[in-house]
């Protein structure tokens, strides 16, 4: 009888270590974290990329995670400084408008695709259009992604501005929001020309997209928690993003082929706040 005992009392042991262990990280076990991203693609295009990783950080924390799209780069960085979310996908505008102006917002890891912690921003015509360099965009109409956007305003209109052709040269300009619009919109010779993120332009290339000029290198996308966060649930998402099982992998994966997470640091902003600071 004392083995089984032994082996019984060792098993309610282990469960409480086990309990205390992850108490924080469980309780309350019903409450949802809540995951937002900013609409920079189609909704459902959104939930297909972040849906997996959604699932393999609820697996983490042993909590649900729920997924939320903002209907505006406002909505994301009022939830994520306010704690009405806990986590966001952030690009360095929205992070910068959060962190410096609402909340100190904590980083956790920023995202990185083939080993390069960076992406660009592009200008793009239709394949028939005339334009060949940003000069010709000058007397033109353009199109811009949201007005808070890094990658799809502030760094093509630096773009711009770099090549000599201010907002004030453009026939007219506009803000739809989406970077997916902008796309569509230039193919549908709405616009002349539009800024958007290059891997969103590289979907449209076959469908007559031309790919006019490349930004340089950009201060990449983040994992974000809000401000008070507990710490035990911060560092096992973080612990999570760094170093992934075969589950997380295969989560990054539907974000991107190449997708992996690494340290960041705010100063890592630096150029970000350089550019919206001269653009402001």
């Amino acid at each position: 009888m004392m083995p089984i005992v032994l082996r019984f009392l060792e098993r309610i042991l282990c469960l409480a270590l086990l309990g205390l262990s992850h108490g924080a990280l469980a309780a309350p076990a019903d409450e949802p974290l809540v995951f937002v991203v900013h609409p920079f693609d189609t909704p459902s295009r959104l939930y297909q990329r972040f849906r997996p990783l959604c699932n393999y950080l609820q697996e983490v924390v042993g909590r649900p995670v729920s997924l939320r799209v903002a209907s505006t780069y406002e909505e994301q960085i009022q939830h994520i400084a306010e704690g009405k979310a806990d986590l966001t996908y952030i690009g360095p505008t929205p992070y910068i408008r959060a962190h410096d102006n609402y909340a100190p917002v904590r980083l956790l890891a920023a995202e990185a695709e083939g080993g390069r912690v960076f992406y660009q921003s592009v200008i793009v015509v239709r394949r028939d259009s005339p334009i060949r360099s940003l000069a010709d965009i000058r007397r033109r109409t353009m199109a811009f992604g949201a007005d808070k956007s890094f990658s799809s305003f502030y760094i093509p209109r630096l773009m711009l501005q770099n090549a000599g052709v201010q907002l004030s040269d453009l026939k007219n300009y506009a803000y739809l929001g989406r970077h997916e619009r902008v796309a569509l919109a230039v193919l549908h010779r709405d616009f002349d020309a539009g800024g958007l993120r290059l891997e969103i332009a590289q979907q449209y290339l076959d469908r007559g997209l031309r790919i006019v000029a490349r930004s340089d290198p950009l201060p990449p996308h983040a994992i974000v928690a809000r401000p008070g966060l507990p710490e035990p649930i911060a560092q096992a998402v973080r612990a999570a993003l760094l170093a992934p099982n075969a589950r997380g992998r295969e989560a990054f994966r539907a974000m991107g082929e190449d997708v992996s997470f690494v340290p960041i640091s705010d100063s890592d902003y630096s150029l970000a706040r350089e550019v919206v600071r001269k653009l402001q």
